[in-house]
This record gives structure tokens, sequence and C-alpha cells, in this order.
């Protein structure tokens, strides 16, 4: 039987979280010390790291009293959607895997990286392997490049503000040529390339209309590039077909 993993301090946290899940009406440090069986410092030292990050927040009443946070909130609507968003997505990224015989990823984006939220795995030996939960940095290639499009005008002031790193020989380093890829991706809901995140490695991309806080996530192919030059275009009808069902479906 396997021996179940626990981390202490993770526990307490989780223990004064669910206290005060149980009284809407907020809990004081004392009480929250008292309800919990933890040492007092223990409590103050939890406490200062939820509020730090949004998971606890005091009441404005003044009477000390603490409240769950509005970053609960907003990671509970985040797996609300990412749960609806692959529902919707998975049977049909499964039946495009199976036509072309290619893996299939939707991604979406958390800040600058794109994350892997839904994969469909081809039974191809030459196929690309991609995995649930992985992360890119944003610009490295166009299944996950196309996630710019959902950012504001200012977050890719931002992100642009910083050094490019260059993954392949591919990869867009060049602030201008960005703009402009962003410009133009933003027009077209679409983005291609090939050796930009790894060398040989080509993708095709179509943008997803997706509700907030997303706005937009990325339905693309993954495929080695050599044996892809002469196939891609085959696939973007089908692509293209594939997102925007997916579009509809998610109203």
């Amino acid at each position: 039987m396997r021996q179940e993993q626990t981390v202490p301090a993770i526990d307490r946290m989780m223990t004064l979280l669910r206290a005060l899940e149980a009284a809407p009406d907020g809990l004081t440090p004392g009480q929250l010390t008292t309800g919990a069986g933890l040492a007092r410092a223990t409590v103050y030292r939890l406490i200062a790291v939820m509020e730090a990050h949004g998971l606890v927040t005091e009441m404005p009443t003044g009477s000390g009293k603490l409240v769950l946070g509005g970053r609960l909130a907003q990671l509970g609507r985040r797996v609300r959607l990412d749960n609806s968003l692959v529902r919707v997505a998975q049977p049909l990224m499964d039946r495009l895997s199976a036509a072309i015989g290619q893996t299939v990823k939707l991604a979406v984006r958390d800040g600058f990286e794109g994350v892997v939220v839904a994969v469909s795995q081809a039974s191809e030996d030459h196929r690309i392997t991609a995995r649930l939960g992985q992360r890119y940095p944003i610009h490295i290639g166009p299944s996950v490049r196309l996630l710019l499009t959902g950012a504001s005008d200012a977050e890719i002031e931002d992100f642009l503000s910083r050094p490019l790193k260059r993954y392949a020989s591919r990869t867009i380093v060049d602030t201008d040529i960005m703009l402009r890829e962003i410009e133009q991706m933003r027009r077209t809901g679409w983005a291609e390339g090939d050796s930009e995140g790894f060398e040989g490695v080509g993708a095709i991309a179509a943008a997803i209309s997706a509700p907030d806080p997303y706005g937009v996530a990325a339905l693309s192919i993954v495929y080695v590039h050599q044996l892809g030059a002469e196939i891609v275009p085959e696939w973007r009808e089908e692509l293209r077909e594939t997102a925007a069902e997916i579009s509809r479906m998610m109203g």
C-alpha cells in the first residue's frame, strides 16, 4: 500500500483555509490559532504568506477578522474554464489527430508562457510528443506565439521590453519582427513556422475564442518538419475547421 505523502506546512495552511471556508463572517488570527490547535507564531507566519498570495484577506471593518481571498475565486474560475474548454476540445482533437496521424495540442496563456491543457497523441512512429502541463516561453513557436493575440498592448509592450531568448535557428528574437507577427496573427487568427523552439519541429496553429481570462486559446498540429513540409497544406483546412467548431461550441 502506498504511503500517503504530506508536507506539514501545506497541511497546516489547508487547515486554516478550511476553517475560514466554514466561517463566512471571518475569523481573527486568535480564533484561527485556537481552532487549529497550532502555535501562534506558526499561524501568523502562514497568514502572512497567504495574504501575500491573495489567499486570505482582512475584512475592511477594523475587526481584524480574515476571510478567504479573491485569488481563490480566480483559481476556481480558471479550473472551471480549463475543464469546460478541454471537455469540448478533446474529442475533436482526437478526431483530427486520428485523421492526420500527428500530435494535436491545445494551449492557453499564463503570463508570458503557454501551457498545454489538452493533447491528442498520434500513433505514428514519427510523431512529436507533448505532455499535459508542459510550459513554453510564449515566443518560441506558433503553437504558443499565437496566444500573444489575446494579450493587451500594454502586456505586449512589457513582454517585448525584455530580450527574447533564442532556442533554435528560427526563433524570433527581433522585437520589430515579433510586433509585425503579432499584428498579422491578430488579423488572421493563424500562425505557422518551424525550428523556432526545437530544430526540425514545425507547427501550424489556429486561434480559438475562449472566455476570460484567456480570450484566446491555440489549437495546433506539431510535426517533424522534413515530413510535414509536403503534407501541411492538406492539414490547414482541417485545423481551421476544428478550431472554428470548438469556438462555436464554447459560445
